[in-house]
């Protein structure tokens, strides 16, 4: 028969066992749309790596990022590599840039601001022409032009703050801890320590204790001893993510009778990320102040690097229309994760801190496929619309751990999107032009998400900008703004019995682009 624990548990922590090799965990990280739960699998990295924002040059992004038929700009690399078919000189360029974003959170009635300013450095390359010519003229049939471009593009920003609170007066994340202890004998517990575990922390803090009578069965001891006066746990919680994923990539694209340009690129993906989780919940009781409060921090660093292929044809039947299709291979990013969870509680004043221990797996991503169309107005400008087509339900994670859960959260999750990016280019003058877009970016999620049916997940971006060329120098600058909505549970329980946090956030970044052709 279990023993059941003493109130007086200061004396039994000193003779536990304090350092025991630790065993390896599955581990989840959170992202703005996710669960919040160590033991589910974490079919959020599918998502997070396999999302890509058009940031690259400040033309490029002007115009929405529809930039698949446009070519002859080095963001034509991320998209469709046969734009760079469409140089006729030399090009070096450099990209720079301020973000900033903004979170408002609501949780159980509480609405939270938050917000963030950082620098970026959305693209840099440089790319080499060699226009063919016979006789002193330019080439027209076979093999007119080949170009070679190099360099890199941003693709997806992970700098975010984020922070929610709220009064819950329904669950606990002590119940979501019970649900993970449930079943393992309170042993277990003594003979694995320190480890990664919120359940064995929360066992060890006297948080949770075995039910009288069993050993594998656990009671909340957080509020046992709170007066009939009790109110709601106070609930709080900050989200701190930085990092990014930048495309690296060497592109080779041909024009063939000015009619057909073909490209192709090697590319190869870095992801980094830190990410810092912090969730705190406080007894709120007012015949005994200073009740008992815990906090859960889970602290990750992330990084990989994988290798994929693009592919893209233009062709143009007349002047004035263009018509681009793209496709992006799957890549294999692999990923390492270093992490270490910790736990600490008011009435004890030992916190108790997991080790440094890491992950590896793979992230393999969808196909993408681009299809794209521009309509030239003579030498005043063009209009440009592009339709992307990504099903994220196809992507998975591979590893020697067992992902299998994973992959079928991800597959039952997500579906395949048509993101719409169409964008229009003014020529004011000789030196002078005027750039609008706009882009839809589907929900990746299946209509429903944590249990909500009606929340709309969709992104939006606006976009407007200016360019001006001064015999070969080139300067773009552009202000795009990036906004929508995320759904994310700081905690799950197979009850149902949680709240999610409901957040509105927008990314607005001025970025400008100068350059040289020769």
């Amino acid at each position: 028969m279990a023993v059941h624990r003493a109130v007086d548990k200061d004396q039994e922590d000193n003779n536990r066992i304090k350092s025991i090799r630790m065993r390896k965990i599955t581990l989840i990280t959170c992202g703005l749309m996710c669960v919040w739960n160590v033991y589910a699998q974490n079919e959020d990295e599918i998502l997070r790596y396999s999302q890509q924002f058009q940031f690259g040059t400040a033309r490029s992004q002007a115009v929405g990022g529809a930039f698949g038929a446009v070519g002859a700009d080095f963001s034509a690399t991320s998209i469709n590599p046969a734009g760079v078919g469409l140089y006729r000189r030399n090009e070096i360029h450099l990209s720079t840039g301020i973000n900033y974003n903004s979170n408002r959170s609501s949780y159980l009635g509480t609405t939270t601001d938050e917000g963030r300013t950082n620098l970026t450095m959305p693209s840099m390359g440089v790319v080499v022409t060699k226009v063919f010519n016979e006789m002193g003229r330019d080439v027209q049939q076979g093999l007119a032009s080949l170009s070679v471009a190099a360099g890199f593009n941003r693709i997806n920003n992970f700098q975010t703050t984020q922070s929610y609170s709220g009064n819950n007066k329904s669950s606990s994340i002590i119940n979501s801890f019970l649900e993970q202890a449930n079943g393992r004998p309170y042993q277990n517990f003594d003979n694995n320590f320190p480890v990664n575990d919120p359940a064995n922390m929360a066992w060890r803090l006297y948080i949770i204790d075995t039910l009288p009578g069993s050993a594998a069965t656990y009671i909340n001891k957080f509020a046992s001893d709170t007066t009939s006066q009790f109110n709601h746990f106070a609930q709080s919680g900050l989200i701190t993510n930085r990092g990014a994923m930048n495309e690296y990539n060497v592109t080779t694209g041909i024009n063939i009778s000015n009619f057909v340009y073909l490209g192709a690129s090697l590319v190869l993906t870095h992801a980094y990320r830190e990410s810092e989780l912090v969730f705190n919940e406080r007894i709120v009781d007012p015949l005994m102040p200073g009740q008992r409060s815990l906090s859960y921090k889970q602290n990750i660093d992330a990084s990989g690097t994988g290798v994929g292929g693009r592919f893209g044809i233009i062709v143009r039947p007349v002047d004035m229309l263009r018509i681009g299709f793209s496709a992006q291979t799957r890549t294999r990013i692999n990923m390492r994760e270093d992490y270490y969870f910790e736990m600490r509680e008011t009435n004890i004043s030992e916190v108790y801190r997991g080790p440094n221990d890491f992950i590896e797996y793979q992230i393999v991503t969808p196909f993408r496929f681009t299809g794209s169309v521009m309509l030239m107005a003579g030498q005043h400008g063009f209009v440009t619309d592009d339709v992307e087509m990504i099903d994220y339900s196809t992507g998975y994670i591979s590893s020697s751990f067992d992902f299998s859960r994973a992959n079928t959260n991800a597959a039952n999750l997500y579906r395949q999107v048509y993101n719409i990016r169409t964008g229009a280019e003014w020529r004011v003058s000789d030196i002078f032009m005027l750039r609008g877009g706009y882009t839809l970016l589907q929900s990746p999620y299946k209509k429903e998400i944590l249990g909500n049916t009606t929340a709309n997940l969709d992104m939006q971006q606006i976009s407007g900008g200016a360019g001006m060329l001064v015999e070969r120098f080139f300067y773009d600058f552009t202000v795009s703004h990036l906004f929508g909505q995320s759904l994310f549970a700081p905690y799950t329980v197979s009850t149902g019995q949680f709240a999610s946090v409901t957040n509105s956030f927008s990314f607005t970044n001025f970025v400008l682009t100068a350059g040289y052709r020769f």
